[in-house]
C-alpha cells in the first residue's frame, strides 16, 4: 500500500468512526427525551480539561435560573480553534458537545426548537475529523522529512509537492468548515432567542 493510499485508509477510517459516533447521538437524544431524560440528566456528565471552567459557569447560570446569562456564555464557549495535538483536538470535539447540551437546556427553557441542531453536530464533528487529517498529514510529512534527513537525503521535490497541496486542499475544507459552523451557530442561537410556532414534524427535546 502506498503512502497515500495510508493516508486515505486513515481518513476513512476517522471518518467512520466520527460517523458512527454521530450516529449513536441522534439516535440516542430522542430515545432520552421519550424517557424524560433531558434537561438536568444531560448535565450529568462532568466536563473535563482545560475548557471545563466555560462549562462550569454557564452551568451556574442555569442553576439559578439565569438563562440569557448562560446563553450569551454558551455562544462565547464554542470553540473553533484548531488543536495541535490528537488529544487536543478530542478535548475540543468533547467540550463542543458539552456545549450543545447545555444550549438545549436553555433552549427548552425558552420555549425555542433548535431546528437546525444535527446540522451542527455534524459539521463540529466534520471539523475534528478534518483537523485529524490535517495533523496526520502534517506529522507524516515531519517524520518522512526527519528519516531522509538522517539518511543524508533531501524529500523529492514532487514528494514535497503533493504533501502541500494535500495540506492545502485539507485547510481549504477547514476554511469552508468553519464559514459554515459560523452561520449555523448564529441560526441556532437565534432560533432559542425567538422561539417560532410549533409546525408539524418540528422536533423538540423534553
Amino acid at each position: 500500500m502506498g503512502f497515500f493510499d495510508s493516508i486515505i485508509a486513515l481518513a476513512l477510517a476517522v471518518i467512520g468512526s466520527f460517523a458512527f459516533c454521530f450516529l449513536g447521538w441522534t439516535l440516542v437524544m430522542p430515545i432520552l427525551a421519550v424517557l424524560g431524560v433531558s434537561s438536568n440528566k444531560l448535565r450529568a456528565a462532568k466536563p473535563r480539561g482545560k475548557y471545563r471552567k466555560h462549562v462550569t459557569k454557564i452551568d451556574r447560570y442555569i442553576e439559578s435560573d439565569r438563562y440569557d446569562l448562560a446563553l450569551k456564555e454558551i455562544e462565547k464557549a464554542v470553540i473553533l480553534t484548531t488543536g495541535r495535538s490528537e488529544n487536543a483536538i478530542n478535548e475540543i470535539r468533547d467540550h463542543n458537545q458539552t456545549i450543545l447540551s447545555r444550549a438545549i437546556i436553555v433552549s427548552e427553557q425558552f420555549g425555542g426548537r433548535i431546528h437546525n441542531l444535527p446540522d451542527v453536530e455534524r459539521l463540529l464533528l466534520e471539523r475534528s475529523e478534518i483537523q485529524l487529517i490535517h495533523l496526520k498529514t502534517k506529522d507524516s510529512l515531519k517524520n518522512i522529512s526527519k528519516k531522509r534527513g538522517k539518511a543524508g537525503k533531501k524529500l523529492p521535490e514532487w514528494s514535497a509537492s503533493e504533501f502541500k497541496k494535500k495540506l492545502s486542499a485539507i485547510e481549504e475544507k477547514l476554511s469552508r468548515n468553519k464559514q459554515e459552523l459560523e452561520s449555523a451557530l448564529k441560526q441556532l442561537f437565534s432560533a432559542i432567542r425567538k422561539p417560532s410556532k410549533p409546525q408539524s414534524g418540528d422536533i423538540t427535546y423534553h
